[in-house]
């Protein structure tokens, strides 16, 4: 999805796209119009989105800003990570809570919600997500991947050797 913004009575409009990939907040501008008016790449512009999105047509933008992202904070030295806090997360080793009939729904904010989450960035992801009440990760990886969920009902969750499904402990909600 496209919008575009401009000011009254300056003129002036266009579509700002923030990309955060690749490690880097990058502020692309398309200029689409001056003067109350469409500039020439207006149509040039739509049309490279809807052939080859955002990526394919930077060439048509204005760099505004181009800042590395901070990385995950150096933490102490190398050895096993420790896990959650036992008095507010509970672990269920095997097994995997997702949606369709699986025992869990999503939490809207995409799917998987980070790619690259050491535990402790998943939990604090789902701890500060209203409904969030428990979330996935794969067994064996410091970092990667983290699912977060909410309605979660165990009975229905998935056996599966890969995955680690971590609810929350519910006294800790009182």
């Amino acid at each position: 999805m496209l919008g575009a913004f401009g000011m009254s009575g300056c003129g002036q409009f266009g579509i700002p796209i923030l990309d955060t990939r690749g490690g880097r907040a990058k502020l692309w501008y398309f200029t689409m119009g001056n003067g109350g008016r469409r500039d020439g790449q207006y149509n040039a512009v739509l049309n490279c989105f809807r052939e080859a999105g955002f990526s394919g047509c930077t060439r048509f933008a204005t760099v505004w800003m181009d800042e590395p992202l901070p990385g995950p904070s150096p933490g102490p030295s190398p050895g096993p990570s420790p896990g959650p806090s036992p008095s507010r997360w509970i672990e269920h080793a095997a097994l995997n809570c997702y949606a369709w009939g699986h025992g869990a729904d999503i939490v809207p904010g995409g799917e998987p919600y980070a790619e690259q989450f050491s535990q402790q960035q998943c939990e604090a992801a789902c701890t500060l997500r209203s409904g969030c009440t428990a979330y996935v990760r794969e067994i064996g990886v410091a970092v990667g991947k983290c699912w977060r969920r909410m309605n979660v009902d165990l009975s229905r969750c998935e056996a599966n050797p890969k995955y680690t499904t971590w609810t929350m402990d519910t006294a800790m909600l009182i």
